[in-house]
């Protein structure tokens, strides 16, 4: 069952190029995943530190869940991030 996921990001306009630099491996891990049809990165050009995540994937939930939980936690420990 194809399904899309809308996330809302927000950091601090100061850290919004660090964000994305770290951002850039989740990226490229989404776009590596078959199952993963479409993965897009928006910022907001009003509010530099505000960003939007597309996904469309052909998975289920918890093939999804168990992927993002990998790169996102990547991210989190990149960004210093913990919890």
């Amino acid at each position: 069952m194809p399904l899309s996921f809308h996330v809302k990001i927000t950091v601090a306009p100061e850290n919004a190029e660090k964000f994305l630099a770290a951002l850039k491996p989740v990226f490229e891990g989404f776009a590596a995943e078959p199952e993963c049809t479409y993965f897009e990165v928006f910022q907001d050009p009003e509010n530099p530190g505000t960003f939007r995540l597309v996904e469309n994937w052909n998975a289920t939930k918890e093939q999804i869940f168990e992927v993002s939980y990998i790169l996102f936690t990547d991210l989190k420990k990149e960004l210093g991030i913990f919890g």
